[in-house]
């Protein structure tokens, strides 16, 4: 009955229509076996009036086996798709679960750090005539719990940029102006006996950017927060720059003082914190993933550069205009 279908639906018609019919596959029983086939055939005037089919046929159990192979492939690749598919998405779930728990922790922690802080204030205050050892526990004991209050601070903003990705609001500013700022605000705010932070205007700046400013304000901050750790009180100056053709904005934060061995170049990325381990020093990697995740969402890059021995530099590329989704437009 298939046999028959097959013939008046498309056989015969196709034949009928353009004269002859190539690869036609079809499973043939003879016997209780499933021979596959292969067939073409021509149709044509036998010159007497009659239509004659000429049909040739042959076995394709060769081909049959190399088609069943390659649809059991495609099968498995779907299926490895899918498995990918789920696990790519199972990490999504992850790492939004990781970023809110960055900001719940952050708060969290916020209030009893606050006491501590408190706390230690109070006993500095009221304690005078300390003994040696024990005024020495207790700048130990203010210093790591402005060191931990620095790192909430860090938490809460990174989990804030990843919160509200795709939700900046672009605003036209002089980059100059702001880096100028940034620098100002944190030298009024450094501890007295801190070095002080020089910034200066290099060729090639584009006179006004379209980004979010205050993102560029975060990123900026924690670049040079980043370098002043690293400079171990040794001067760190801030050059805001450009490329030729002013579509592009570059802030170079250099630290003048030797770079650590255990430092390396390296493009920095958002979701990378390896410097968050080591010596007190060397716990700038959050910082450098805050300036890393800003410049993704700008559409542009961050990288750490050293010169051996003389300084290591925070590179902070962005276009001198973003969308709103943290895509670009060209610059004519």
């Amino acid at each position: 009955m298939g046999g028959k279908i097959f013939h008046h639906t498309h056989w015969s018609p196709l034949l009928r229509m353009q004269g002859s019919i190539s690869e036609v596959k079809l499973e043939v029983v003879a016997g209780g076996e499933v021979i596959p086939m292969v067939i073409n055939a021509i149709r044509h005037d036998d010159g007497a009036g009659t239509i004659v089919h000429d049909i040739t046929a042959y076995v394709a159990r060769d081909r049959d086996r190399y088609e069943q192979e390659l649809l059991r492939s495609r099968a498995r690749l779907e299926g490895l798709i899918a498995e990918l598919e789920q696990m790519h998405e199972a990490s999504n779930d992850r790492a939004a679960f990781a970023e809110q728990m960055m900001g719940i922790v952050s708060h969290d922690l916020r209030n009893p750090l606050n006491v501590i802080g408190l706390t230690h204030r109070m006993l500095a205050d009221s304690t005078i005539g300390l003994d040696p050892v024990a005024r020495e526990d207790l700048d130990i004991l203010g210093e790591n719990a402005r060191q931990l209050e620095r790192m909430l601070r860090q938490l809460s903003d990174y989990a804030r940029l990843a919160e509200t990705a795709g939700r900046d609001h672009p605003l036209p500013f002089d980059p100059a102006r702001l880096v100028a700022e940034v620098v100002e605000d944190h030298n009024a705010r450094a501890p007295s006996g801190s070095p002080e932070v020089r910034s200066a205007a290099a060729p090639g700046m584009p006179p006004r950017v379209v980004l979010d400013p205050s993102r560029a304000r975060l990123a900026i901050q924690s670049a040079i927060t980043s370098a002043v750790v690293g400079a171990e009180g040794r001067p760190v100056r801030v050059a805001v720059g450009g490329v030729e053709g002013g579509g592009r904005v570059v802030i170079r934060v250099v630290a003048e003082a030797p770079p650590r061995e255990t430092v390396v170049p390296a493009s920095l990325r958002g979701d990378h914190f390896d410097r968050l381990v080591g010596t007190p020093m060397e716990r700038i990697g959050l910082e450098l993933a805050v300036v890393a995740k800003v410049s993704e969402l700008f559409g542009g890059e961050a990288r750490l550069e050293l010169a051996p021995g003389a300084s290591s530099t925070v590179v902070i590329e962005w276009p001198a205009q973003g969308l709103g989704d943290g895509t670009t437009v060209a610059q004519g």
